[in-house]
């Protein structure tokens, strides 16, 4: 690496960090920091920007994760201190980074969508999109197992649509998962569609199921896609995501011990109505890609 630097002549590193988990080798790159710091002592003029979209994984003491987030932490906080400038995407990395101690200021810029959408049309809240890979989607499934089990009992939700990515008979595993769930939903699948033919069944939908926990919503592209179509996604609730999204006005999230009051809320089509409304205007106004990289550029000429 500092053999490539030293070719094109660089004088700026942007990096975006990613310690995954799940991988003891990718998820914590200790050579990482070592080469930057040597680097950054070649010239006083070598800057370097960090991104943090994720930081270091949380499990329990029985999981392998769990022994490996020590050095991901250290890992984190060499990168942290070598950084000239920081951000990060969501507000859960963002209160990982704060307990580094890092005193400058680490700013929230999210991520946008990465499909064209045609512009918005009046959503079926009786239809749950579930978008994204198929374990991705099976996760979710699992995640919010006793809210669809409720839904289904209330009738609230008519037909659950599963989209994304898939290869051969993935989806027959997420509809047994969902037929285990004890729901009778009328499931339709709409997979491997091209960024921008994205198909009216996907769009009609009003609701759309997060596999992403609510504080991590702003790194989510299931998220953005959402957002992007007005859809009011439902996560569970693990804290505030980060400036701009709020629970209740741009998404819902709640307890699996207290499952009610989003039922409660998912009967309410003024409120719906009004976040989807909010979300979208979010998703045109701050997670589209030309306001993300004008948030980049203000941050790199006034750092």
């Amino acid at each position: 690496m500092l053999s490539a630097l030293r070719e094109v002549d660089c004088n700026t590193v942007w990096l975006q960090y990613v310690g995954y988990g799940f991988d003891p080798r990718a998820g914590c790159p200790t050579w990482l920091p070592q080469a930057l710091a040597q680097w950054k002592l070649q010239s006083r003029h070598n800057r370097l920007v960090v991104m943090f979209h994720e930081t270091w994984a949380s499990a329990k003491p029985w999981q392998k994760t769990f022994w490996q987030a020590r050095s991901q932490k250290k890992c984190a906080r060499q990168l942290l201190e070598l950084a000239d400038t920081a951000a990060t995407s969501n507000g859960a990395c963002l209160r990982d980074l704060l307990c580094l101690g890092r005193k400058q200021e680490i700013e929230i810029i999210p991520l946008g969508c990465n499909f064209e959408l045609p512009d918005l049309r009046p959503k079926n809240y009786r239809q749950l999109l579930i978008f994204g890979k198929a374990a991705s989607r099976a996760y979710a499934i699992g995640c919010h197992g006793q809210l669809l089990k409720q839904l289904a009992q209330s009738r609230l939700i008519e037909e659950v649509v599963l989209s994304g990515e898939s290869r051969g008979s993935q989806s027959d595993k997420e509809i047994a998962l969902l037929k285990g769930a004890g729901t009778n939903f009328k499931i339709s699948t709409c997979h491997n569609f091209p960024h921008d033919q994205v198909p009216d069944k996907v769009l009609d939908c009003g609701l759309a199921l997060m596999c992403t926990q609510s504080s991590t919503l702003l790194k989510s592209s299931s998220f953005h896609l959402a957002a992007a179509a007005g859809q009011v996604a439902l996560a569970v609730d693990k804290g505030d995501p980060g400036p701009p999204l709020t629970s209740g006005k741009n998404f819902l999230s709640y307890s699996p011990q207290d499952i009610q009051p989003v039922i409660h809320a998912l009967q309410d089509r003024d409120l719906l109505c009004g976040i989807s409304e909010n979300v979208s205007g979010l998703a045109a106004s701050n997670f589209n890609w030309k306001a993300i990289a004008w948030k980049w550029f203000q941050l790199l000429t006034t750092h």
